[in-house]
């Protein structure tokens, strides 16, 4: 694909979007069907809109669902072998990073139950810099930066936002995600749509539509390519949880809603995304030797965590003998409540599994 900038006014007016080669199905489309899935699956798709949730939900083969309580709906693609096909679920979230039912918090949920390698937030987004970028074009996170976090003072803002790249494993084949792809357009020759594979994000709490904002973003973030709200809650749960994460989405406006059909775009941009992101996993080999989330490892961790807080309170012990009594059996009682602590969490991450279904065996 061109490296080149196309013009705004050509590429970025409100002529609405080229025609997909896809049709979309329709909320009244998705399927019912409840079936115990497979698990674990490889790798978790997080959606918020319908547009993006329907964009996802057609590129999954034969789908189904199944219902756990503490995550709501997840669809899954249907898997004949287990070398053949990357194992996918999808599920979505209330907008934003936080709060009930946000990016963190059914992340947080999903990971321990699907058990998934990696986490990919898909969906539309905003550009912010039109020179740069234009409606329809994907960009892919080799950046995530975070901006509302500030410190204010008599007479000035700075920003305390926090900046990661992406994970590691998905650093390496990022670069490459758009070799051989092509956009799902009718009409091909109608629109060249750009992926953007070292795209930074901008991730907050905003959803723009002020021009003055939007400018102020570019002033401060010059290099962003995008801004939207889920991605800073999915790479924490990622982060908490060991996962790889990526965050990819289409351009479906400027921030401003005055120039484009927002709602027609966010459906094309969507589609745009999702379309990358399957074809990234079309190549299961890429993400066999990727480590699944594991609650083994987490209760070793705890494991290894009780056992030094043990040789914490013995070495203090030791040097504290010439205490009272009553001190010495307050030790002994935290430690005692320490362990119980632990051996109750153990439990709890060991039953996270078999977490209430309501499917079909």
């Amino acid at each position: 694909m061109s490296e080149a900038a196309t013009n705004f006014n050509s590429n970025n007016s409100d002529d609405g979007p080229p025609q997909l080669a896809v049709c979309l199905p329709s909320i009244k489309d998705v399927t019912t069907t409840l079936k115990q899935p497979d698990l674990p699956v490889d790798v978790l798709l997080v959606t918020v809109k319908d547009c993006e949730f329907l964009a996802c939900y057609n590129e999954l083969t034969d789908p189904y669902r199944c219902y756990y309580k503490d995550v709501g709906y997840v669809y899954f693609n249907k898997v004949e072998s287990q070398e053949g096909k990357v194992k996918v679920a999808l599920l979505r979230c209330n907008e934003g990073s936080t709060g009930p039912s946000s990016s963190l918090i059914a992340v947080k949920n999903a990971a321990p139950i699907l058990q998934p390698k990696a986490v990919i937030s898909v969906g539309a987004c905003s550009g912010i810099n039109p020179d740069k970028t234009n409606l329809g074009d994907v960009v892919v996170s080799a950046k995530l930066t975070t901006y509302a976090s500030k410190v204010v003072t008599s007479n000035q803002e700075q920003s305390a936002g926090m900046s990661s790249h992406v994970s590691r494993l998905f650093s390496k084949i990022i670069s490459n995600c758009a070799d051989g792809w092509r956009a799902p357009l009718k009409n091909p020759e109608d629109r060249q749509i750009k992926v953007h594979s070292n795209g930074e994000f901008l991730s907050g709490p905003e959803q723009i539509r002020a021009e003055w904002r939007r400018k102020e973003l570019v002033d401060r973030h010059p290099l962003a390519a995008g801004v939207e709200m889920e991605g800073e809650g999915v790479f924490t749960a990622a982060f908490d949880t060991q996962l790889e994460w990526l965050i990819v989405k289409g351009i479906a406006d400027f921030s401003d809603c005055e120039q484009v059909n927002v709602e027609s775009w966010e459906a094309c941009a969507s589609a745009m995304a999702a379309s990358l992101v399957s074809h990234m996993l079309s190549d299961p080999g890429v993400f066999r030797s990727w480590p699944h989330y594991s609650v083994d490892d987490l209760i070793e961790q705890l494991e290894s965590g009780r056992k030094r807080k043990l040789a914490e309170h013995h070495i203090a012990g030791a040097l504290y003998d010439d205490q009272s009594p009553t001190q010495i059996k307050r030790g002994m009682f935290t430690a005692h409540t320490s362990q119980q602590t632990e051996s109750t969490t153990q439990q709890h991450l060991a039953g996270i599994s078999n977490n209430a279904l309501n499917c079909d065996t």
